[in-house]
């Protein structure tokens, strides 16, 4: 009797180079082209190399169109010149990108850990306060410095406060003040189902489900309250939109964290803030991005 030889799933793969301090927004922008996830290489140069993977049934003309017109708007010159689409036979990707997924610390008191750590406790940090989270094959979870500069600065919050997440995604922001504030009333909205089940996942994990309230939807689900801290990890132009109503959300001495923005449109938010009676009174620009912390001017 002969075996049937299982027939391996091909991906289309976009393969290119470019700068060390690139890496965050040429990741972030293959997941937004569709890609399953990202592998990433260094070369030498302060280069890298960035594998990013595709359905191949599913990865069309318009695809690619869309990823040179990304590269161009995000200027990635390197990116566009060295691009190549290649079909690959399917790798044990996943299990590699486990390997190389460690715990990390973030600020002064987080330490970030995949899921599968959780039965490695007593090798973590116990000094620090752990987040556990199911990672996305991409920088989501903590890795990009986005979500870095956001979780540095929710631990200067006021405590016991009002706390809305906007964009919630995996959940890791409105998770990490459940833990760092045992007191905080914490809100998470998000516009995506598929975003809110990984999220309440992540906080089924972390046992902090009870002490969030998950919404799925738009701003106007919370119409009308106040709050202390806003966090807001989205697009610059989605910051850009939204600061208008989160000036009529914020509490007077509240603050509003923002991160998200490339930095070179970073220019473009300024006039938005003055006009709503904002003031920036912290920023961190790095990775080719800007975080930044608003209040009342």
């Amino acid at each position: 009797m002969v075996e049937k030889q299982q027939i391996k799933k091909v991906w289309a793969t976009a393969e290119f180079e470019a700068a060390a301090d690139q890496e965050d927004i040429a990741s972030w922008l293959m997941i937004q082209c569709g890609a399953n996830g990202c592998q990433v290489t260094e070369l030498d140069d302060d280069k890298v190399r960035i594998v990013a993977s595709f359905e191949r049934e599913k990865f069309t003309e318009s695809d690619l169109k869309n990823m040179r017109a990304s590269f161009e708007e995000y200027y990635l010159g390197e990116a566009l010149q060295t691009l190549k689409i290649v079909a690959v036979e399917e790798q044990d990707w996943l299990t590699k990108w486990k390997e190389g997924f460690h715990p990390f610390d973030s600020g002064a008191k987080l330490q970030i850990c995949p899921a599968w750590w959780m039965d490695r406790r007593d090798e973590l940090n116990s000094e620090r306060v752990t987040l556990f989270i199911v990672p996305g094959m991409a920088f989501v979870t903590g890795l990009h410095a986005t979500t870095r500069y956001c979780l540095s600065a929710l631990e200067q919050i006021k405590r016991g406060g009002e706390v809305v997440d906007v964009g919630s995604g995996s959940g890791i922001l409105a998770i990490a003040v459940a833990l760092l504030d045992k007191d905080a009333k914490i809100i998470a909205i998000e516009i995506d189902p598929v975003a809110v089940e990984n999220a309440e996942k992540n906080m089924g994990l972390n046992e902090v489900t009870d002490r969030i309230k998950m919404l799925t939807g738009e701003m106007d689900l919370v119409g009308g309250k106040e709050f202390d801290t806003i966090l807001s990890n989205l697009t610059c132009e989605d910051n850009m939109a939204l600061l208008p109503d989160y000036a009529k959300l914020l509490k007077a001495d509240g603050k509003i964290i923002c991160a998200g923005i490339l930095l070179e449109k970073l220019e473009r938010i300024i006039p938005v803030i003055e006009s709503t009676g904002l003031k920036i009174v912290d920023q961190d620009l790095s990775g080719g991005w800007a975080g930044i912390t608003l209040k009342r001017k």
